[in-house]
This record gives C-alpha cells, structure tokens and sequence, in this order.
C-alpha cells in the first residue's frame, strides 16, 4: 500500500503545507447523520493509494465521495478526470469549510499525524492509512484527540478485512492447525520507494498487524536486524527482519525488502497437525491448508538423533468469499460512521502496530530485543 511519491526536496514544504493555519483553528460544529443519507468523504493524498480509496468510497451506497486534496495538481488532473464531478484541491485545509462527515488520509507516514490531528479537531471522522503514526506518543494523541472531539479514529489495516485473513485467523483460533508454534511473513518488492519511509514502516505494518490478528494479541518482545544497501540514505533500511515473541511461546518472523527481484506476499502458519499458506499474490488458491505435521520423541541413547513422526495428508484450499479488502474496510468505516460504531481497527489497533515498530527501531540502535508495554487483550 503506497502513499503519495514525492521528490525528497519537496519534504518540508509538504510538512509546512500540511500545517492548519490559525484562521481554521475552530472546530465546525457537530453534525449528526440522517437515516439514509451516505457519509460524505474527502480523501487527502491522490498517489498510488489514495485513488484506489477514492475508488471505493465513490462506488459504494454507503459514502459519497466529494472531494480529492493533494499537493500535485497533475495527480489531481488525472484523478479528476477518473472521477468527474468530485471536487479537487491543494490545500486539504478547505474541506474544513466543506459539509463533509469524514476523510481517508492517504499521505506519506510522516504526515499522518498532523492531518489527521487537524482534521478530528476540525470535527471530522478519520480513516488514517497505515502506519497510524510515526511514533507511540503521536498514535496515542491521535486516539486521545479523536475521544474528546467525539470522532472515530480507524486505522487502514486492510488486510485484516481480507477474507483470506479472516479464514487464517479462524482456523487459528478453533485450533484447527493444533497448537500453533509460528507464523512467518515474506513481503518483498523492488524498488517501490515512499517518501518519509523505508521497509520497516511502509512494508512492516501489514505483516505486524496480520500478526496481531491472526494471534489475536500483541508480542511482548521485539527483535529486529535491517540493512540499507540501495544507496538511497544509509538510514533508510531496505531490508528489515523482525522476530516477534507472543505470549504462549508463539513467535512471528517477519522479512520485508524493497530490493528483491520478486514480489512476495505470503503468510505461513505452522502447527502441529496443519499447516497454512496465504499468498496474496495469487489469484485462484490465495489459501492452502496441509494436513501435515511432524512430533519428535526422547531418543532412547543420548548419542541418537531423536525419532520423528511425520504425517502427510492432503492438501485442501478452502472456499473465500470474493471480496475486495478495501473495499470490506472502507464499507466498514462508513458503517462506523453512520451507525457510531467503533470500528474494528480502531485507533488502538494502530497504536499496538506502531508500538511493535517503534520497538524495532529501538532493537537496530541496540542491537538487541526490547521489551514493549501493551501485553495482548483480546480483540473484538
């Protein structure tokens, strides 16, 4: 999921641009929604993203797309040109004065926060793509702003309205893979860079927040190793693995790369009687559950190796429903609005995510694991 590309000079004007001026400081006054009446949206980023958001947000019964805000007007000419009659700016200040219920930022991270700031103060719900924040103390203020105005923070994690998740997380749950030892999670790339980002925060959040989801809880220990070898900013890491530590001895191992020669997305799930796949590249068998798994005993003479049972059985690729993630998420987050509703990736949701990356970053400057806050809860 990309956000808006825009050239590195460009950097602290986007920042200051994204500054609410002072004339626009006072909230608008709260509006109530009427029975039939679609939650009408603004989206703020029209990049790789930010269209397919629009997209949805047009098409379903549920909102009303009304206007498109970004700094580039190209990007807003050939948006426009996709969605006539929807209105477009440079300055996403404006849709203050517009009627809107809500907006879906689609920025690059390092502008999450401040917009969306300025957009709860201003009375508006938000649907904030992922990373929620570049920091636990920003997610934090995003949660608590959102609760005094009265607003319904949602953060973009997509994937966990994805059917295919969805199922993995069931059989996790009912225990149908046994007891879970480990979840492992490859999501490669080349050359996709995102401005104010790099592997760890644009990559990792979907892998971290499937995780989560399929765990149903948050890891208690973070490890993490990256590399930056493209040249770019030695800074910027390429390469990021992460080894998360659940409670209940479960582990995740997690490797993102936007230097690899083949685009990856997959998510193994191994317990002691099955095993599942979901990969997300492909289109007809996006999950695959084997009837397989292997036990090792005590060897008899401490000088043998110890005696495995394996088992094989078939492999059985179960039935999703076809439907687009985005679009299950961005239904969901007008429903929310409409009926106030919290959504399901709430704000806290996104602040256990960026926890787990900020503790990362905290694991490469020390070069070893660190202990987070948030034990895990259950999730609604």
């Amino acid at each position: 999921m990309k956000s808006p590309t825009h050239p590195a000079h460009v950097t602290l004007r986007h920042r200051e641009r994204f500054a609410l001026s002072p004339e626009r400081s006072e909230p608008r006054e709260r509006r109530t929604l009427g029975t039939h009446r679609p939650v009408r949206v603004g989206v703020i980023g029209a990049g790789a993203w930010g269209p397919h958001v629009a997209r949805t947000f047009a098409e379903e019964t549920t909102s009303a797309l009304v206007v498109l805000a970004d700094l580039d007007e190209e990007r807003l000419a050939l948006a426009q040109r996709r969605f006539p009659g929807v209105r477009i700016t440079t300055d996403y200040s404006t849709l203050f004065d517009m009627t809107l219920d809500a907006v879906a930022i689609a920025t690059p991270p390092d502008t999450h926060h401040a917009i969306a700031k300025a957009c709860l103060q201003q009375g508006l719900h938000c649907l904030v793509e992922k990373p929620l924040a570049m920091s636990v103390a920003d997610a934090r203020d995003l949660i608590d702003t959102a609760h005094a105005h009265g607003r319904k923070l949602m953060a973009g994690h997509t994937f966990e309205y994805d059917p295919a998740v969805l199922e993995v997380r069931r059989m996790v749950q009912e225990r149908e893979l046994g007891e879970v030892f480990y979840l492992d999670a490859v999501r490669t790339e080349i050359g996709r860079y995102q401005l104010g980002s790099d592997a760890l925060w644009d990559l990792a959040p979907n892998d971290v927040s499937i995780a989560n989801f399929v765990f149903d809880g948050t890891p208690e220990r973070v490890t993490a190793l990256a590399g930056s070898f493209s040249g770019r900013d030695r800074t910027v890491n390429d390469l990021v693995y992460l080894h998360l530590e659940y409670p209940g001895n479960r582990l995740a191992n997690i490797r993102v790369s936007t230097l690899d020669p083949k685009e990856t997305r997959t998510t193994t799930v191994v317990g002691d009687e099955k095993m599942v796949v979901y990969d997300d590249v492909s289109h007809l068998e996006k999950v695959r559950v084997y009837d397989r798994g292997a036990r090792t005993g005590a060897p008899r003479d401490p000088r043998e190796r110890s005696p495995a049972s394996d088992r094989y059985g078939a492999i059985s690729i179960p039935y999703l429903p076809p439907e687009e993630p985005l679009r299950v998420a961005t239904r969901h987050f007008a429903e929310c609005v409409a009926g106030n509703i919290e959504p399901r990736t709430d704000g806290l949701c996104g602040l256990r995510v960026v926890e787990v990356l900020e503790a990362a970053e905290r694991s490469l400057a020390s070069g070893g694991p660190v202990e987070i806050g948030v034990r895990a809860s259950a999730r609604s």
